[in-house]
Protein backbone atom coordinates (compact mmCIF):
# COMPACT_ATOMS: atom_id res chain seq x y z
CA UNK A 1 0.00 0.00 0.00
CA UNK A 2 1.38 3.62 -0.89
CA UNK A 3 2.07 5.94 2.21
CA UNK A 4 -0.56 8.97 2.47
CA UNK A 5 2.58 11.32 2.11
CA UNK A 6 6.11 11.20 1.32
CA UNK A 7 8.93 11.90 3.69
CA UNK A 8 8.95 15.09 2.34
CA UNK A 9 5.10 15.79 3.23
CA UNK A 10 5.72 14.28 6.35
CA UNK A 11 8.72 16.64 7.31
CA UNK A 12 6.57 19.55 5.63
CA UNK A 13 3.74 18.90 8.33
CA UNK A 14 6.16 18.23 11.56
CA UNK A 15 8.06 21.50 10.55
CA UNK A 16 4.81 23.31 10.79
CA UNK A 17 3.32 21.64 13.86
CA UNK A 18 6.54 22.68 15.56
CA UNK A 19 6.66 26.42 13.91
CA UNK A 20 7.03 28.48 17.32
CA UNK A 21 3.88 31.05 18.08
CA UNK A 22 5.06 34.21 19.73
CA UNK A 23 4.65 34.55 23.29
CA UNK A 24 1.03 35.08 24.58
CA UNK A 25 -0.10 33.42 21.00
CA UNK A 26 -1.97 30.54 20.73
CA UNK A 27 -3.34 29.48 17.20
CA UNK A 28 -6.83 30.22 16.31
CA UNK A 29 -6.39 28.27 12.85
CA UNK A 30 -4.04 27.30 10.70
CA UNK A 31 -3.64 25.59 7.00
CA UNK A 32 0.23 24.92 5.23
CA UNK A 33 -1.64 25.18 2.00
CA UNK A 34 -0.12 22.74 0.21
CA UNK A 35 -3.42 21.04 0.13
CA UNK A 36 -7.06 22.90 -0.35
CA UNK A 37 -8.07 23.84 2.87
CA UNK A 38 -12.26 22.41 3.82
CA UNK A 39 -14.10 24.48 1.66
CA UNK A 40 -11.73 26.78 -0.11
CA UNK A 41 -12.76 27.93 -3.56
CA UNK A 42 -9.59 28.11 -5.75
CA UNK A 43 -9.77 30.65 -8.78
CA UNK A 44 -6.88 29.72 -11.11
CA UNK A 45 -4.13 28.65 -8.13
CA UNK A 46 -2.54 25.15 -7.85
CA UNK A 47 -1.37 23.29 -4.51
CA UNK A 48 1.81 21.60 -4.45
CA UNK A 49 4.81 20.87 -2.21
CA UNK A 50 5.34 24.36 -1.82
CA UNK A 51 2.16 25.62 -1.08
CA UNK A 52 -0.34 27.35 -3.26
CA UNK A 53 0.52 29.28 -6.12
CA UNK A 54 -1.19 31.79 -8.51
CA UNK A 55 -1.48 30.84 -12.31
CA UNK A 56 -3.96 32.80 -13.78
CA UNK A 57 -4.23 36.76 -14.16
CA UNK A 58 -7.55 36.44 -12.34
CA UNK A 59 -8.44 34.80 -9.38
CA UNK A 60 -7.94 34.24 -5.80
CA UNK A 61 -8.07 31.73 -3.07
CA UNK A 62 -11.06 32.31 -0.75
CA UNK A 63 -11.14 30.21 2.90
CA UNK A 64 -13.93 31.14 5.14
CA UNK A 65 -13.44 30.34 8.53
CA UNK A 66 -16.61 28.24 10.07
CA UNK A 67 -16.09 30.74 13.08
CA UNK A 68 -15.24 34.45 13.08
CA UNK A 69 -11.90 35.37 13.42
CA UNK A 70 -10.42 37.10 17.14
CA UNK A 71 -10.91 40.35 18.39
CA UNK A 72 -7.41 40.53 18.98
CA UNK A 73 -5.72 38.65 16.39
CA UNK A 74 -2.91 37.84 13.61
CA UNK A 75 -3.05 37.39 10.24
CA UNK A 76 0.33 35.13 9.78
CA UNK A 77 2.02 33.85 5.74
CA UNK A 78 5.04 33.64 4.00
CA UNK A 79 4.65 34.35 0.32
CA UNK A 80 7.55 33.80 -2.67
CA UNK A 81 6.46 36.59 -4.96
CA UNK A 82 6.87 37.36 -8.33
CA UNK A 83 9.73 40.15 -9.41
CA UNK A 84 7.73 43.29 -11.35
CA UNK A 85 9.26 42.65 -14.52
CA UNK A 86 7.64 39.38 -14.27
CA UNK A 87 4.42 39.79 -12.96
CA UNK A 88 3.91 42.89 -15.75
CA UNK A 89 4.35 40.30 -18.47
CA UNK A 90 1.39 38.01 -16.82
CA UNK A 91 -1.06 41.11 -15.57
CA UNK A 92 -0.11 44.07 -17.91
CA UNK A 93 0.59 47.16 -16.42
CA UNK A 94 -1.37 49.82 -14.94
CA UNK A 95 -2.86 46.57 -12.53
CA UNK A 96 -4.17 46.73 -9.21
CA UNK A 97 -3.40 43.56 -7.17
CA UNK A 98 -4.94 43.03 -3.59
CA UNK A 99 -2.43 39.97 -3.06
CA UNK A 100 -3.54 39.69 0.85
CA UNK A 101 -7.09 40.34 2.55
CA UNK A 102 -9.32 39.24 4.74
CA UNK A 103 -12.97 40.44 5.35
CA UNK A 104 -16.09 40.10 7.27
CA UNK A 105 -17.90 39.71 3.68
CA UNK A 106 -17.96 36.55 1.57
CA UNK A 107 -18.60 39.00 -1.40
CA UNK A 108 -14.40 39.96 -0.66
CA UNK A 109 -15.11 43.71 -1.61
CA UNK A 110 -14.04 47.05 -0.32
CA UNK A 111 -16.50 49.24 -2.64
CA UNK A 112 -20.24 49.02 -1.92
CA UNK A 113 -20.61 48.82 -5.52
CA UNK A 114 -19.12 45.19 -5.51
CA UNK A 115 -21.22 44.04 -2.60
CA UNK A 116 -19.95 45.93 0.68
CA UNK A 117 -22.26 46.58 3.59
CA UNK A 118 -21.93 49.88 6.50
CA UNK A 119 -21.01 47.19 8.51
CA UNK A 120 -18.75 44.95 6.53
CA UNK A 121 -14.93 45.36 8.20
CA UNK A 122 -12.10 44.62 5.80
CA UNK A 123 -8.31 44.73 5.21
CA UNK A 124 -6.47 44.83 2.09
CA UNK A 125 -2.84 45.03 0.88
CA UNK A 126 -1.95 46.28 -2.19
CA UNK A 127 0.64 46.01 -5.06
CA UNK A 128 0.46 46.17 -8.50
CA UNK A 129 1.74 47.53 -11.90
CA UNK A 130 2.26 51.35 -12.88
CA UNK A 131 1.57 52.39 -16.59
CA UNK A 132 5.08 51.71 -17.63
CA UNK A 133 4.93 47.70 -16.03
CA UNK A 134 7.19 48.90 -12.85
CA UNK A 135 6.29 48.73 -9.32
CA UNK A 136 3.08 50.74 -8.42
CA UNK A 137 4.26 51.57 -4.79
CA UNK A 138 8.26 50.82 -5.34
CA UNK A 139 9.61 49.86 -2.13
CA UNK A 140 6.35 48.59 -0.81
CA UNK A 141 2.13 48.34 -0.73
CA UNK A 142 -0.72 50.01 0.18
CA UNK A 143 -3.26 49.08 2.86
CA UNK A 144 -6.83 49.87 2.33
CA UNK A 145 -9.35 49.38 5.32
CA UNK A 146 -12.48 49.90 7.07
CA UNK A 147 -13.09 48.72 11.00
CA UNK A 148 -16.91 49.48 9.92
CA UNK A 149 -18.43 50.05 6.13
CA UNK A 150 -17.16 49.06 3.20
CA UNK A 151 -15.73 52.41 0.72
CA UNK A 152 -18.43 54.66 0.25
CA UNK A 153 -21.09 53.42 3.11
CA UNK A 154 -22.61 55.50 5.22
CA UNK A 155 -20.43 56.00 8.22
CA UNK A 156 -17.71 54.33 6.92
CA UNK A 157 -14.05 54.77 8.02
CA UNK A 158 -12.67 53.28 4.78
CA UNK A 159 -9.05 54.85 4.70
CA UNK A 160 -6.09 53.88 2.55
CA UNK A 161 -2.51 54.41 3.03
CA UNK A 162 0.93 53.97 1.61
CA UNK A 163 3.45 51.29 3.75
CA UNK A 164 7.15 50.90 3.06
CA UNK A 165 8.69 47.50 3.13
CA UNK A 166 11.90 46.78 5.21
CA UNK A 167 14.42 48.16 2.68
CA UNK A 168 16.28 44.48 2.47
CA UNK A 169 13.15 42.90 1.56
CA UNK A 170 11.90 43.15 -2.64
CA UNK A 171 10.06 40.59 -4.32
CA UNK A 172 13.00 38.40 -5.64
CA UNK A 173 13.08 34.61 -7.36
CA UNK A 174 13.20 32.60 -4.60
CA UNK A 175 12.53 34.78 -1.52
CA UNK A 176 10.34 33.91 1.13
CA UNK A 177 8.42 37.19 3.01
CA UNK A 178 6.85 36.69 6.25
CA UNK A 179 3.38 39.23 6.21
CA UNK A 180 2.12 39.12 9.47
CA UNK A 181 -1.33 41.59 10.03
CA UNK A 182 -2.19 42.10 13.52
CA UNK A 183 -5.43 43.99 14.97
CA UNK A 184 -6.40 44.62 17.88
CA UNK A 185 -10.24 45.81 19.32
CA UNK A 186 -8.84 46.26 23.17
CA UNK A 187 -5.92 49.01 21.43
CA UNK A 188 -8.18 50.41 18.90
CA UNK A 189 -5.03 49.28 15.98
CA UNK A 190 -3.96 47.44 12.76
CA UNK A 191 -0.50 47.25 12.37
CA UNK A 192 1.16 45.33 9.11
CA UNK A 193 4.77 43.52 9.45
CA UNK A 194 7.01 42.12 6.93
CA UNK A 195 9.58 40.08 8.05
CA UNK A 196 9.60 40.92 11.53
CA UNK A 197 9.42 44.90 11.19
CA UNK A 198 6.77 47.39 11.17
CA UNK A 199 5.18 48.48 8.33
CA UNK A 200 2.80 50.90 9.63
CA UNK A 201 -0.21 51.22 12.02
CA UNK A 202 -3.38 52.44 11.49
CA UNK A 203 -6.76 53.00 13.58
CA UNK A 204 -8.31 49.30 14.02
CA UNK A 205 -12.25 50.53 16.05
CA UNK A 206 -13.57 47.43 15.50
CA UNK A 207 -16.99 48.60 15.00
CA UNK A 208 -18.09 46.51 11.99
CA UNK A 209 -18.90 42.58 11.65
CA UNK A 210 -15.92 40.53 12.55
CA UNK A 211 -13.17 39.23 9.96
CA UNK A 212 -13.86 35.53 8.62
CA UNK A 213 -12.84 35.33 4.71
CA UNK A 214 -9.73 35.26 3.51
CA UNK A 215 -8.62 35.90 0.23
CA UNK A 216 -4.94 35.45 -1.57
CA UNK A 217 -3.37 35.81 -4.81
CA UNK A 218 -6.65 38.17 -5.66
CA UNK A 219 -9.63 39.81 -4.99
CA UNK A 220 -12.94 40.05 -6.84
CA UNK A 221 -12.70 42.57 -10.12
CA UNK A 222 -8.71 42.54 -9.85
CA UNK A 223 -6.00 41.53 -11.27
CA UNK A 224 -4.26 38.63 -9.25
CA UNK A 225 -0.43 38.28 -8.13
CA UNK A 226 0.75 35.62 -10.91
CA UNK A 227 3.73 33.47 -9.95
CA UNK A 228 3.48 33.92 -5.95
CA UNK A 229 3.14 31.00 -3.42
CA UNK A 230 1.36 31.35 -0.49
CA UNK A 231 2.49 28.78 2.16
CA UNK A 232 1.98 28.02 6.39
CA UNK A 233 -1.33 30.29 6.58
CA UNK A 234 -1.93 30.78 9.87
CA UNK A 235 -4.33 33.36 12.49
CA UNK A 236 -3.92 33.70 15.95
CA UNK A 237 -5.46 35.07 19.11
CA UNK A 238 -3.35 37.43 20.48
CA UNK A 239 -2.65 39.94 23.63
CA UNK A 240 -1.51 43.33 22.73
CA UNK A 241 1.94 42.92 25.15
CA UNK A 242 3.35 40.03 22.90
CA UNK A 243 4.15 41.49 19.62
CA UNK A 244 7.19 42.86 19.59
CA UNK A 245 7.85 44.37 16.40
CA UNK A 246 11.26 45.66 15.31
CA UNK A 247 11.38 49.51 15.43
CA UNK A 248 9.00 50.86 12.46
CA UNK A 249 9.49 52.38 10.12
CA UNK A 250 7.90 55.59 8.39
CA UNK A 251 5.18 55.31 7.21
CA UNK A 252 4.33 58.50 5.62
Amino acid sequence: MRPLLSLGGWLALLALALRPALAGENVFWAHDLRTAPEGAENRGGHFGAEGWTMRESRGFLRISLADAAPADGAFVVMIRGAASAELAKAVGGDRKIHFLNMFSNAAGDHHVEGGGTASDALWTLRIGTDPQGGERYPGGAKILWASRGAKRTPGSDYHEKRLPFPPSVRWVPGRWIEFRVVWSASEGTLRVLVDGVEAGAVPWKRTGDPLRHIFLGGAADFSAFVGATYRDLRIVHVSAAAESPKKALASD
